[in-house]
């Protein structure tokens, strides 16, 4: 079978190169009005879009650097960066798949409504989050802290990050009424675990 050798400017196309990756919280502070410190207050204090598919972008909206993920099933490439006690909020996907693996220092996953249940990963530990089921990551070793996260689903179907409705009144609290419309009209949902 023939085989291609692409350019070296084709292969640079897809590199993810780390230091010149933008934050989710940088790009939702310029691109939509929102404050970076209440995105922090939401998500991990930087997620990394670093690989997607052609055309789509991540759960909360953002493309990606490389293009790919496309050879079957379809996922994204994330990484977060993680100072001590730094997490996301209790969250769930309601129809991807998140995968979460320690690349260093020490993670604690938790899950249920209320985050009753905790694991932790070292490096290297991954596991897999099924739909539909509450969860965070918090980083609990004293340095800063790397995870990789692979959200994997169906392509028309990535925007499907839900927090719970006590964490949507924080964040109406905290930073105003304004910011959480526009979260809101950003694509996440504060209906975790209610009916309908």
């Amino acid at each position: 079978m023939k085989t291609i050798t692409p350019t070296p400017e084709e292969m640079e196309s897809r590199i993810c190169r780390y230091g010149d990756l933008v934050s989710v919280k940088e790009q939702y502070a310029e691109s939509k009005g929102i404050p970076m410190e209440a995105y922090a207050a939401v998500a991990a204090n930087e997620t990394f879009v670093m690989m997607a598919p052609d055309g789509m972008k991540s759960a909360t909206g953002e493309a990606p650097p490389v293009i790919g993920g496309d050879g079957g099933e379809v996922f994204t490439v994330n990484m977060v960066r993680c100072p001590p006690g730094d997490h996301p909020l209790l969250h769930a996907h309601h129809t991807t798949c998140e995968t979460f693996m320690c690349l260093n220092g020490r993670f604690a996953i938790k899950w249920g409504d209320q985050g009753e249940h905790e694991i932790f990963l070292d490096p290297y530990d991954m596991i897999a989050v099924p739909p539909k089921v509450v969860r965070n990551f918090t980083n609990v070793s004293d340095e800063v802290a790397h995870l990789l996260v692979f959200i994997q689903g169906d392509r028309d179907k990535f925007q499907d990050v839900d927090m719970r409705p006590e964490d949507g009144e924080m964040i109406a609290d905290k930073f105003g009424q304004d910011v959480f419309d526009k979260l809101s009209a950003a694509g996440l949902r504060f209906t975790a675990g209610l009916d309908g």
